[in-house]
């Protein structure tokens, strides 16, 4: 400290030394002028030395004058006095949270309340554009009469500026500062730093959103919710370690539990959107009162044994409240019931994107498909205990009722639409032949028409007998998807892309009429409560809505619902979720253990027995072993993000070689040198070919681009001139084989190997060059061909009953394929190939018959350089899985609150 009591600077006398932080020395003070006591804070000289620091310090101070709130801790201004810089600050009594937090938890609904101002104090800053980017127990004061106030808002930022304060740097460990020439910089503390925050990423609200979640963790808990020995320690648990929710009080109520799961969503895409909506849920949980001490555990036992009369008496009860529809009356209580699904059949979503829950309109019933291996429909009466599946609904996708609550219609992967009675039978063919219908959606009119979207990005209308589909629209440089039919019939609502920009459009029934409702928005749902519900920017929306005059009526608003979406599409995720008539919500929670997943991989022998097996922290990895036998370089996906490494089979270490934005992890290929990987990425108009060095001491170099949708790798030729790629039109589903010439003089030169109007894809090369052998779907299913290289020519078949994804042995004697998976199971299959004097080929026979993942779009078994072991690749193919729903009856009554209709 540097001042004494009874010093002077202006009118302003100092008392005493209340602490010191990266910003400087703070002092309680008495203004002489005004005759009331301040904080003053001393800022370091370098501030007042550097004219640029010092007038963006001004103009910031400025803005955060014009704070005025009851939680807020005001600026009352900015003054040099005796060549000092002082900012003038209010006086709070009381002690901080920081001290508070040393005696222990806070009690469910005292943490409640001060949460409740917090999320006020922020609200009222984020209104005006200041974000904190320091919240912590130490700058929340509690004042004697009770209140919270939030302490040096945006202070960060008036410091340091944009750059420097989204800077992080290990070497401090409270309101850490950066060294050199930029001493005394607020960063933030390492505890309460957001994932972003620590990584240096710019910042906005989402930073504070996340900071208000940690601090009322810690305040429910007692326990800080990261923590090390270092701040090293502690930004790798922000980055990595996951919130450990067991130690939540057993009162603290599930709509706390689900806030806090979104605030502190790593990824600020995925996170709550606006504080506000934190302030709505506090307060109105606050106001419902802390759940009893049985908690979340308790409830699920108890649910399971009182849901049959529950929902059987409510469900009647708020469907004759739905058919009378009353203009007036008490306002229904909101309640929830957590419902546990089978162990061995979790909600799962694999790579076919969708919706994989729905819910009868009479909320009745709910219907889910379960994981990949038995995509199978899944019920269960909401008046029962128990699920059941749906007889003849295997490989299902994408399920929806029709407005009667009568019929179930689904998509299937091998391209069928059809329709299956709720009360028992068979199901009925409403379409067939579809490209892509796993990737298809549908909706059901009240008239009895069915609209649903088709892979080549055009909406289809059939009757509800099925026939043949007229176009409703065919947009040539756009996709259409996700349709919703309004009530009455009057118009139907999608999706629309262009690979930059994402809409949701209205179209009449005859093709008229379209035009933009919403801009940056995907996934339209229309609820009876007169609300419309959508994605935007990876989150939940919710805005009033007049279906009558097909409009958005009212502004838009965040709904904090912590639910498991579709990653596939990481630009539009579609929740898993669905509404009923009647306002009751289902949705899937996310996994409890929601942490990056791992994959098994096990080595085994011919025969199928197992002789090693380790892990992989990829979530569905792709991975191709390098011309040596040493490694593996691999590819998956985290969210959005693709990550590439080195894996060394020996040392079982991981090298990370780089990581990118994108929907599709590609296959990355070793060139036959070993030096070198190949990959492709997909920006919003074109696939790009890049290539990697292995050792990391070089940046990726992009090689070639194409406006196809998607590009794959499918190998080299022995000599490392041509590269044999897989292109894929995502808006046809049409994919082939083609070559590229590496050698040219001025850029790669691509042409078509075989053109053939079949879909091919998975290429492997035989060891001498001399013959290509690949997947097709000429015959109408999936089987393997060989074809001579690189002239193509005659084709020869190689499987017998389906299969794909080939692949050669070292010596070039065996071709082995994996047998099209009917069951959990896998068959492995081999056949003896002669090439000399002409091609000859052996019966199929099987290998062996294991679990595990078959192929995709890239490679995820190999073969060891010996020929006598095979890596493969365990598990379901997953990128998100629920097992739990969360049912909320009169969800409307949350939605009034949120976004107030005109109904």
């Amino acid at each position: 400290m540097t001042l004494r009591g009874g010093a002077h600077l202006g009118p302003y006398e100092i008392l005493n030394p209340l602490g010191a932080g990266g910003m400087g020395e703070v002092y309680r003070a008495h203004d002489t002028r005004l005759g009331r006591d301040v904080a003053i804070k001393l800022l370091p000289a370098e501030v007042a030395g550097d004219a640029e620091r010092l007038a963006r310090f001004r103009r910031e101070a400025h803005l955060l004058a014009s704070l005025n709130h009851p939680h807020i801790a005001a600026v009352y201004g900015l003054e040099e006095l005796d060549g000092k810089l002082l900012l003038v600050l209010e006086l709070v009594e009381g002690e901080d949270l920081a001290e508070r937090l040393k005696r222990g938890a806070i009690p469910v609904d005292e943490a409640l309340d001060i949460a409740k101002q917090i999320a006020e104090a922020l609200e009222e800053a984020h209104e005006k554009g200041i974000v904190h980017r320091d919240l912590k127990p130490a700058n929340i004061k509690l004042t004697p009469e009770g209140k919270a106030k939030v302490l040096d808002f945006g202070l960060a930022k008036a410091y340091a500026g944009d750059q420097a304060a989204n800077a992080s740097d290990e070497s401090h460990s409270r309101t850490m500062t950066r060294a050199g020439s930029e001493l005394g910089v607020i960063l933030g503390t390492a505890a309460y730093m957001s994932p972003e925050q620590a990584r240096g990423k710019p910042l906005d609200k989402r930073a504070d959103i996340w900071a208000f979640g940690v601090v009322l963790f810690e305040m429910l808990t007692g326990k800080r919710l990261f923590h090390g020995e270092t701040t090293s320690d502690t930004l790798a648990a922000v980055l990595k370690t996951d919130p450990d929710w067991r130690l939540l009080p057993a009162d603290t109520p599930p709509r706390t539990r689900e806030m806090l799961r979104r605030c502190l969503t790593r990824d600020p895409r995925e996170r709550l959107r606006d504080i506000g909506d934190a302030r709505i849920e506090v307060a109105s949980t606050a106001a419902d009162g802390p759940e009893a001490p049985a908690g979340r555990a308790r409830r699920r036992l108890v649910g399971a044994a009182i849901v049959g009369f529950l929902f059987g008496a409510a469900t009647i009860a708020a469907t004759l409240r739905w058919v009378s529809r009353p203009t007036a009356g008490p306002v229904n209580p909101v309640t929830r019931l957590s419902i546990p699904l089978p162990p061995a059949v979790p909600l799962q979503l694999d790579w076919w994107p969708g919706m994989g829950l729905v819910i009868s309109p009479d909320a009745s019933r709910i219907v889910y498909v379960g994981p990949i291996g038995g995509d199978t429909l899944h019920e269960r009466r909401l008046n029962e205990r128990t699920f059941t599946s749906i007889p003849g609904t295997e490989a299902a996708q994408q399920p929806f009722f029709s407005p009667d609550g009568e019929w179930l219609a689904f998509f299937t992967a091998n391209g069928f639409l059809k329709k299956v009675p709720v009360r028992g039978g068979r199901p009925q063919t409403l379409v067939s032949n579809l490209p892509g219908a796993g990737w298809s959606h549908g909706s059901w009119s009240d008239r009895g028409e069915i609209v649903f979207d088709t892979f080549n990005a055009g909406l289809r209308i059939i009757g509800p007998d099925g026939g043949t589909p007229r176009a409703l629209t065919n947009p040539p440089k756009e996709r259409h998807w996700t349709p919703e039919v309004l009530p009455g019939s009057r118009a139907v609502l999608f999706t629309a892309s262009t690979g930059e920009s994402l809409r949701i459009d209205a179209i009449a029934f005859d093709g008229s009429a379209q035009r933009t409702l919403l801009a940056n928005a995907s996934r339209a749902r229309y609820l009876a409560s007169g609300h419309l519900l959508f994605m935007r920017d990876g989150g939940l929306m919710i805005a009033p809505f007049d279906a009558s005059a097909v409009e958005v009526t009212g502004p838009v608003a965040s709904v904090p619902v912590d639910v498991v979406v579709d990653l596939v599409n990481a630009s539009a995720p579609i929740p898993q979720l669905a509404v009923a008539r009647n306002g009751t919500l289902v949705y899937a929670l996310p996994a409890d253990d929601d942490k990056p997943q791992e994959s098994t991989l096990t080595w085994v022998d011919r025969a199928g027995k197992e002789l090693e097996t380790f892990t992989l922290p990829f979530d569905l990895p792709f991975f191709q072993l390098s011309p040596d036998g040493e490694s593996l370089v691999v590819a998956g996906r985290a969210g959005s993000v693709v990550r590439t490494g080195i894996f060394d089979l020996k040392r079982k270490t991981l090298t990370g070689l780089f990581e990118f934005k994108d929907d599709f992890p590609s296959m990355p290929i070793w060139r036959p040198d070993g030096r070198e990987i190949v990959f492709s990425r997909r920006t919003a108009v074109e696939a790009e070919l890049w290539s990697q060095p292995v050792d990391g001491h070089a940046q990726p170099q992009r090689l070639w681009k194409t406006p196809a949708s998607y590009i794959g790798p499918g190998g080299f030729s022995p000599d490392g001139r041509t590269l044999i790629l897989m292109a894929t039109d995502l808006r046809t589903a049409e994919g082939h084989l083609r070559l590229l010439d590496l050698t040219a003089h001025n850029a790669p030169v691509e042409r078509p190997w075989f053109p053939t109007p079949a879909t091919e894809w998975t290429p492997n090369l035989s060891p001498d060059g001399r013959w290509l052998a690949y997947t097709s779907m000429e015959s109408g299913r999936s089987e393997v061909y060989v074809r001579r290289f690189p002239d193509g020519g005659a084709k020869s078949k190689v499987s017998v009953a389906g299969g794909g994804f080939p692949q050669w042995s070292p010596d070039g004697r065996e071709l082995f394929f994996p047998a099209q998976p009917t069951t959990a199971t896998t068959k492995m299959m081999a056949v003896d190939v002669r090439t000399t004097p002409s091609l000859v080929l052996g019966t199929p026979r099987v290998l062996f018959t294991r679990r595990f993942v078959p192929g995709d779009l890239g490679q995820t078994w190999t073969i060891s350089r010996d020929g006598n072991r095979f890596l493969l690749l365990h598990g379901d193919i997953s990128v998100a899985r629920s097992g739990e729903l969360m049912v909320v009856q009169n969800w409307f009554e949350e939605l009034k609150r949120l976004a107030p209709s005109a109904r």
